[in-house]
C-alpha cells in the first residue's frame, strides 16, 4: 500500500472519506480495515457512489487499536481520484491518486 500518512485519533472521533473522479476512472472502492486488541481485522467497504455523495463514514470505537483507510483504484490514461480524509477535529488530509496502486492512511487509536 502506498501510505499517504498516519493520523492519531481517539474513541468517538468521526472518520469521513470523500472522493472525486477525474477523467477515465475504470473502477475503485474504499475500504476501512479495523484492528482490535487481539489483532483481528474487520472490513467495511464503501462503493464509489457513497464516497462521492455523502462520503464513507465511521466512528472510532474504543475497542479498536487502529484503522487503515484504503482506496483501491483502477485508473485509465490521464485520470485520477482526489480524496479527502477527515478524522475528528483535525485538519483534513488531501491526496491526489494518479496510479492504480492501492493507497491509504493509517489511523492509530490513542
Amino acid at each position: 500500500m502506498n501510505r499517504l500518512g498516519t493520523i492519531f485519533a481517539k474513541p468517538g472521533d468521526a472518520i469521513l472519506l470523500v472522493t472525486r473522479r477525474n477523467g477515465n476512472v475504470v473502477a475503485y472502492a474504499g475500504i476501512l480495515e479495523v484492528f482490535d486488541a487481539a489483532g483481528r481485522r474487520n472490513e467495511l467497504q464503501w462503493p464509489p457512489a457513497t464516497l462521492e455523495d455523502e462520503g464513507g463514514q465511521a466512528v472510532v470505537q474504543n475497542t479498536a487499536k487502529g484503522y487503515n483507510v484504503i482506496i483501491i483504484p483502477e485508473l485509465g490514461p490521464k485520470s485520477s481520484i482526489e480524496a479527502r480524509l477527515s478524522v475528528g477535529r483535525q485538519e483534513p488530509r488531501d491526496a491526489k491518486i494518479e496510479t492504480s496502486e492501492t493507497h491509504g492512511w493509517s489511523i492509530i487509536v490513542l
